[in-house]
Parts: C-alpha cells; sequence; structure tokens
C-alpha cells in the first residue's frame, strides 16, 4: 500500500482503488488490536502450540465450557450470521476423553430462562425425548462486552439485553434423515411428547424440520424434541417481558393463525400439533422430489414467505387430493395420504367456524383475554381440532401405515 500524492487524503490500492483516510486507520486499529479488543470470545483458544490468530474457521480450536471441561472443535455444523438476534452457533466437537458431542452456542435474551433450566423442566415429562446435557454455562451480558466497545452511546434496555448461552450435548441425528415406519413411528414419539410437554405447563414454539431428531440405540429409534431456546414455561409467565410472549417460530412450519394475524395470539399446543403436521408434509414431499432432482416442490416455495404462507395453507387440502399435475407427491408416506388429508380437513374446518365464532361474539382482537367454555371453545378450534384428541389420533397412524388403509378410529 503506498501513499497516491495525486489523491489527496486517501490511500490508493493495486487495483486503482481508493480508501479513506478514516477506513485506513480503522483497518490499521484492528490489526493492532488483540482478540479482547475485537471482542474475540478468550473461551476460544488457539490450536495447542499456536499462537493467537484471527481464524477463517474454528476447526482445531478449542473451547472452554466451563472451569472444568474443555473441548476441541471438529466440524462447525450451523453459524447464524446475523447483526441482531441469537446468533446461534453449533459445533461437532470432541470432549477431553476423545467422546463426540454437540456444542450449541447463542446469545438469547438474557430476562428468559436458561436453556439447560427448560431442558430440566422437560425432562421431567419427556425423559428420553430430550437431549442428554454434558455440560452448560452462561456468559456475560452483549451490553457489557462488545456491545459497550462498539456502540458505547447506545444502551440496551434490560428487556433487550442478551446473554451468551453455552450448552454441551449429545449428538442427535436430523429426523429427516429417517424415511418410511421409522420416520412416522419416531414423528409420532415427537407429537405425542408436545402433550406431554404441555401437561408440564410448557410449550415449544418452534417446532420445524430442523429441530425435529431421532437416537438410535442398537436397534431402537426414539424421536428427539431438540432446541428449547423459545419454550415457554407457563409456570413463570410473570417473569417474561410483554415481547418473549408474542408468537414465534420457523415460517415454513409457523400454524396458519400466526402468520394471517397480526394481533397478539396466545400460543397453544394446537399450533405446536398444526406446525408438526406441516414438518410432517414438508420431509415426505422434500424426500419425494429428491429423487428426481428438484430442490423443492413449487407450493412449499410459498411457505418460505410469510405474506404468502398462511394462503398456501389454505390449499393444501386441494394439493393433497388433486387429480393433477400439482398433487403433492408424499414419497414414502404414500400409504397414510388420506389420513393427512383427514387430518387437514379437519384443520381447515376447525379454523373456518372458529373464525365465524370470534367475529359474531366480536372477540377477534381478544384471544388471549377469553376464559371458560370460550377459551376451552377457542383452543379447540369450536371442537374440530381439540389437540390432545388430534395427538390421540395421528399415533394411530402409525399403528397402520403398512396397511395403507386409515384405521376408522384415525377418521377426522
Amino acid at each position: 500500500m503506498r501513499r497516491d500524492h495525486g489523491c489527496r487524503g486517501s490511500l490508493l490500492h493495486r487495483g486503482g482503488k481508493t480508501i479513506s483516510d478514516s477506513l485506513a486507520k480503522i483497518i490499521i486499529g484492528l490489526a493492532l488490536s488483540g482478540p479482547d479488543a475485537l471482542g474475540f470470545d478468550p473461551r476460544f483458544s488457539p490450536p495447542e502450540g499456536c499462537d493467537f490468530f484471527i481464524p477463517s474457521a474454528l476447526e482445531g480450536w478449542r473451547f472452554s465450557v466451563d472451569d472444568t471441561t474443555f473441548v476441541t472443535i471438529e466440524e462447525t455444523v450451523y453459524v447464524q450470521w446475523c447483526p441482531f438476534g441469537r446468533g446461534t452457533a453449533v459445533y461437532k466437537v470432541a470432549a477431553a476423553r476423545g467422546e463426540k458431542r454437540i456444542l450449541k452456542t447463542g446469545h438469547p435474551y438474557a430476562c428468559a430462562p436458561a436453556e439447560y433450566s427448560l431442558l430440566d423442566k422437560a425432562r421431567a415429562a419427556l425423559g428420553e425425548g430430550v437431549p442428554v446435557i454434558y455440560g452448560y454455562s452462561s456468559g456475560g451480558l452483549v451490553s457489557a462486552g462488545i456491545r459497550k466497545i462498539l456502540a458505547p452511546h447506545a444502551p440496551v434496555a434490560i428487556e433487550r439485553d442478551r446473554r451468551m448461552q453455552i450448552l454441551l450435548m449429545e449428538i442427535l441425528l436430523p429426523l429427516n434423515k429417517l424415511t418410511g415406519s421409522e420416520y412416522l413411528n419416531a414423528w409420532v414419539d415427537i407429537v405425542e411428547d408436545l402433550a406431554r410437554l404441555r401437561k408440564q405447563n410448557m410449550l415449544h414454539r418452534d417446532i420445524s424440520s430442523a429441530n425435529l431428531m431421532y437416537r438410535r440405540t442398537g436397534t431402537k429409534i426414539r424421536g428427539v424434541l431438540n432446541d428449547f431456546d423459545l419454550a415457554l414455561d407457563l409456570d413463570n409467565l410473570a417473569s417474561y417481558p410483554a415481547h418473549l410472549l408474542r408468537p414465534t417460530g420457523t415460517t415454513p412450519f409457523l400454524a396458519r393463525e400466526l402468520i394471517e394475524d397480526t394481533r397478539d395470539i396466545p400460543h397453544l399446543l394446537r399450533h405446536d400439533i398444526e406446525s408438526a403436521i406441516y414438518v410432517l408434509i414438508w420431509d415426505a414431499v422434500r424426500s419425494a422430489i429428491d429423487e428426481t432432482g428438484r430442490t423443492t416442490h413449487e407450493y412449499l416455495r410459498d411457505w418460505l414467505l410469510p405474506d404468502r404462507g398462511w394462503v398456501a395453507k389454505v390449499h393444501l387440502q386441494t394439493y393433497l387430493m388433486a387429480r393433477c399435475a400439482y398433487k403433492l407427491p408424499l414419497g414414502c408416506m404414500e400409504p397414510i395420504r388420506k389420513s393427512i388429508f383427514r387430518v387437514v380437513t379437519s384443520l381447515l374446518v376447525g379454523y373456518n367456524r372458529m373464525d365465524s365464532w370470534l367475529d359474531e361474539l366480536g372477540k377477534c382482537e381478544e384471544r388471549a383475554c377469553l376464559d371458560g367454555e370460550q377459551k376451552e371453545h377457542y383452543e379447540s378450534m369450536c371442537a374440530e381440532f381439540d389437540a390432545q384428541d388430534v395427538v390421540r389420533r395421528l399415533g394411530l397412524m402409525r399403528q397402520h401405515f403398512e396397511s395403507g388403509q386409515p384405521h376408522p378410529a384415525a377418521t377426522f
């Protein structure tokens, strides 16, 4: 790099591009800064025998889960690159004795319960239905760390501040890698666990294809519910700021009601069950079209769009039973197409009846305030989609998967 005397106040690069002196000072300042000044988390340390350097990848680096637990990163599984939000990162790591684990880091809201505490409560209800945790810890507030360095004059409201959370857990496998009866059995495990979780006064609130996993122990496969970052502990609602109680989830799998209505709506068990049904259909279709070389079905693309997803789901019934090229391919789930169709039909009828009833009642904007019989009527979608009953009926599908005929008790 050299000074270009023909262009005052700038630095000239080899390619003829110029940058300002101010930017040059920033670049030089960053180059001379130590890891702490750069906001580099001190829990990360370079491979043994190496001096500190800014890595392009963390493979080989060590991470301190707590004062006594150290792991070595072997593979980056997922990183959420974002200027705001949780910034979740997931790594495959090796523990001290070579045991393979998953390391998860993120920055959820500091005012929300830590994920490990939510998992402890969920384990009391689900047992093997949640991940095994080998270690956990918490870091400092974002406002006291890198945010303080980069934006000292932009304070963060207490309820908006975030704190680093760390989990060391078992390696689980994605449910969408299974097919046929193995997939269906594990999926039903998870659906039934959602109902058990609600009896424990908890809701998961982020049912997606990425969060449904399984564990294989010998010949036994068990569905496992993963990622409790956004789970809600209904026994401690008073401790949650209002913004943490708003509907949440992953766009393609959100319940219709949570997409089409911008008003505050209480998150219910039936919303998680509806999301699980969308995951079943999504995974089945994606598995079927993978064999054709396409990336996704045209109809499912609309599920990715918040402004079109709920409209697409209104027509799901048609796409399941259409006698044309638009018919959704279900691949290995073809034997239960009629059973899925009946579930979806019940859901659509429930939405129509519930919307009409709320409109007549004048309570469309006051759903969270309903109580007594009105609350029960709303939560069961006018008795058309009662969550506990739907879970029981969905469980019957796996008993009759091989026959390809829906059981009479599984009809809706």
